[in-house]
């Protein structure tokens, strides 16, 4: 399984594991999203890096969001990113790849002529949260846990996919 050869290439002693960047066109949704591309380091994929952000937020009363800032190479100027783009992040061993990061939203992007570099910065949908007010929900009262979290999913226009498995613990 995937898991088991990520346990085995952390344990190892000279590691071998990839990264890629996919970019996406389109809804957040999975099955209504266009690929674009797929960036790893052996083509246009140079570096990124994630880090936790944010401040105090008026959605959950927290703003603790995941900030993807990467850079690709574009020497034949054939990448065209753009604001309403997702960008996910990838590891893998060998054939198999993880998603351990969801979706990010592309909020920024610099190209840099000199270099033939574009720097992209994207966030996870906790960054679009703080934009919305509790006011903004869409739920009947009472409410439950699970419609509560229904209600922020559909607002913020994010998939949400409830494991039946999972009803219990609502």
């Amino acid at each position: 399984t995937t898991l088991d050869c990520f346990k085995t290439e952390i344990i190892a002693p000279a590691r071998q594991m990839g990264a890629r960047v996919e970019l996406y066109k389109g809804s957040t949704l999975y099955e209504n999203s266009t690929p674009l591309g797929i960036f790893s380091h052996t083509d246009a994929l140079k570096e990124f890096s994630i880090e936790r952000m944010g401040e105090d937020g008026k959605f959950f009363g927290f703003g603790v969001c995941q900030k993807l800032q990467t850079t690709l190479i574009d020497k034949e100027r054939a990448i065209n990113v753009e604001t309403d783009n997702y960008l996910e992040v990838e590891f893998g061993v060998g054939c198999e790849y993880i998603y351990p990061y969801p979706l990010f939203r592309v909020e920024d992007v610099k190209r840099n002529e000199t270099n033939n570099d574009i720097t992209i910065v994207a966030y996870d949908p906790i960054y679009d949260s703080a934009r919305h007010k509790v006011s903004e929900l869409t739920v009947a009262k009472p409410y439950t846990i699970k419609d509560f979290v229904i209600s922020c999913a559909t607002l913020m226009g994010l998939p949400l996919r409830i494991d039946p498995a999972a009803e219990s613990a609502f």
